[in-house]
């Protein structure tokens, strides 16, 4: 549902938007749902409303896993217009931002990441940034989650792979490497490459 509603508003900024999602996460986590899905909507409509042209993008892993507690990490990346290294420190304070014409320019009230913060804190979570101007923004927010162990797994089905070859093509680096890996978890030998081209010479 959060993918629909970013694809959409990605695409009507003419913005590309991709959804990586680990394959060691759980199909099934107890938690509070309603804050978990304002927080990714927050962050990443945040990501979409000050990105004017390049990609966002949400990545979901498991970072950690205790008993049944396991820790998901949420990264949100954007190329947009970045936050100024002096400003990192105050990005999560009420009504802050990051100068006089960005409210002119983007709208908002400044109040959307410090609500954020709040949900992950109530969450026993934590959120932060890193940035650089003019190449983009990363959110990065951990949020523990309790697995859902009475809901039966999907069963993993019994294949051999390790005889096929595969090669990956795409022109981002990020979802080569991600196709690959979980390409590899099921047994497959896999490579990528970035162009048609290479595609052609690999073959």
């Amino acid at each position: 549902g959060i993918n629909t509603i970013i694809y959409n508003q990605a695409a009507n900024k003419g913005l590309d938007y991709e959804c990586i999602v680990s394959s060691e996460i759980e199909d099934y986590y107890c938690g509070d749902v309603m804050k978990l899905q304002q927080i990714l909507i927050n962050m990443l409509g945040n990501a979409v409303k000050y990105t004017i042209k390049g990609k966002v993008s949400l990545e979901v892993q498991q970072v950690s896993r205790h008993g049944k507690t396991s820790a998901l990490r949420f990264i949100v990346n954007d190329t947009g217009c970045g936050i100024s290294e002096k400003f990192l420190d105050k990005i999560f304070d009420p009504f802050e931002q990051a100068d006089t014409t960005t409210t002119t320019i983007f709208g908002g009230t400044g109040l959307g990441l410090a609500i954020t913060r709040s949900l992950v804190e109530l969450m026993n979570g934590s959120i932060k940034v890193r940035s650089i101007v003019g190449v983009g923004s990363e959110f990065t927010a951990d949020i523990p989650l309790l697995v859902d162990e009475c809901v039966p797994r999907t069963p993993k089905l019994d294949l051999q792979f390790d005889k096929l070859l595969t090669l990956v093509v795409d022109d981002d680096a990020i979802v080569c490497e991600q196709t690959v890996q979980t390409l590899r978890e099921i047994g497959m030998q896999g490579e990528w490459v970035m162009s048609g081209r290479e595609a052609g010479e690999r073959v």
